[in-house]
């Protein structure tokens, strides 16, 4: 879920580029999409919290 969502679009895995920089402090940054107003970066919901961040925030998503 984000906040102020704008456009939503949809790209191809082939489309997505290596952004060959690689951090254990953000790990959740991605690979990027050229496009004519910038640069779009994929974020990695699932590297965003950890484990424990995760249960007690989203207690409800213990069972999946």
């Amino acid at each position: 879920m984000a906040e102020r969502v704008t456009d939503t679009l949809y790209k191809s895995e082939e489309e997505w580029m290596s952004t060959e920089v690689s951090s254990e402090v953000a790990a959740y940054f991605g690979e990027m999409i050229p496009e004519k107003d910038g640069m779009i970066q994929r974020l990695r919901v699932d590297k965003l919290l950890s484990d424990a961040q995760r249960s007690w925030l989203l207690p409800e998503n213990l069972s999946q």
